[in-house]
């Protein structure tokens, strides 16, 4: 019983050590992206089908935000920076609208550092930052 006890109390410091971080408050985030409406198409184009056709709706405008590394790897911030999320309608293989999909595109320094597919309501591992 006793090694039980001290395993659970063992356990709790680790994972209370592991704990999901947050930036320093001296964290810069630079400047919010102004070419993101160039920016996020010109990527986007390499992964569609007909580029010329795709139809961008931009949510809102930029946020501040981070994202942190799994659990298992220690939580630590891997980016901040600032949040656009967006949707994009293009065409399928059989020439018909996909519908308006979701994406969120992330930016550090002014450059485009990647975009995930989704919305940013279900991203666990991003952060908005008020």
């Amino acid at each position: 019983m006793r090694y039980a006890v001290f395993i659970l109390i063992f356990l709790s410091l680790v994972l209370a050590s592991c704990a999901f971080r947050k930036p320093l408050p001296s964290a810069h985030y630079g400047e919010p992206p102004t070419e993101f409406a160039r920016q996020i198409p010109e990527y986007m184009d390499k992964y569609l089908r007909d580029p010329f056709t795709a139809q961008y709706l931009y949510i809102g405008s930029p946020i501040k935000g981070y994202s942190n590394d799994s659990f298992l790897d220690g939580g630590k911030v891997i980016w901040h920076g600032w949040v656009v999320p967006f949707q994009v309608n293009a065409k399928n293989p059989f020439n018909g609208d996909t519908g308006y999909k979701p994406y969120v595109a992330l930016y550090e320094n002014q450059s485009l550092w990647k975009i995930k597919a989704g919305r940013l309501e279900d991203m666990k591992m991003i952060t908005l930052v008020e």
